[in-house]
């Protein structure tokens, strides 16, 4: 046995599984990219109702999160962080539940709310 393959195990990935992979991403894109096209044509459409509005982004939300739940696994209801900072100090957040973790450390660095109603109010 060669040291090479001692050390990293070999792994077989026939062109069918290569190309399913990749038409699976290509799929998901393609998806999202028709969910926003779906947007934009109910927000322009005459006389359609913000609860109209509302139950599509509804149902488009639960769609992205079946599939990233399929890809990703279901999120825990809680979880603790723990991680080095630059100093090596040592941190542990938690437990908190996801929304709870995005309102106190991602939200205050990376406000999601900032950037998607930017480009929302380009749209309308």
């Amino acid at each position: 046995m060669r040291y090479s393959e001692a050390r990293y195990p070999q792994i077989t990935l026939t062109p069918r599984t290569l190309s399913f992979k990749v038409i699976s991403n290509f799929h998901f894109v393609f998806q999202l990219r028709e969910f926003t096209k779906q947007i934009r044509d109910t927000v322009a459409k005459p006389g359609s109702t913000n609860e109209a509005i509302q139950t599509l982004l509804k149902w488009q939300m639960s769609e992205i999160f079946r599939v990233v739940s399929i890809c990703l696994g279901i999120p825990k209801e809680s979880f603790t962080w723990e991680f080095y900072d630059k100093s090596k100090g040592y941190h542990k957040i938690g437990p908190v539940t996801p929304l709870q973790f995005y309102e106190e450390q991602v939200k205050p660095a990376f406000n999601l709310d900032n950037k998607v109603n930017k480009r929302t109010s380009q749209l309308i």
